[in-house]
């Protein structure tokens, strides 16, 4: 897969939107996506996959938030756009 190095902002977004999901953690269900994901998403290369993710949360695009999925494990950073409002749990 090539990688995409030459992204704006707004193809960078479309290629992450889809990732995002509900995730079960140890304190609730959270929404984004995490590293690994937007790697492959954005071609392959954690080089420019974590450049992109820089650039997106330095213009306030993306936010990212620590989750622990379960007891006993590291803590995982779980990203998420700005524009998308994760669901509620009632």
């Amino acid at each position: 897969m090539p990688v995409k190095q030459d992204l704006n902002f707004a193809q960078a977004i479309e290629l992450l939107r889809p990732l995002q999901k509900p995730r079960a953690t140890l304190y609730g269900p959270r929404f984004g996506f995490f590293m690994a994901e937007a790697t492959q998403a954005l071609g392959g290369s954690l080089a420019t996959a974590s450049n992109i993710l820089l650039s997106l949360g330095a213009q306030d695009l993306l936010a990212g938030e620590f989750v622990v999925l379960a007891e006993g494990e590291d803590a995982h950073t779980l990203y998420r756009l700005v524009d998308v409002q994760a669901p509620t749990v009632h």
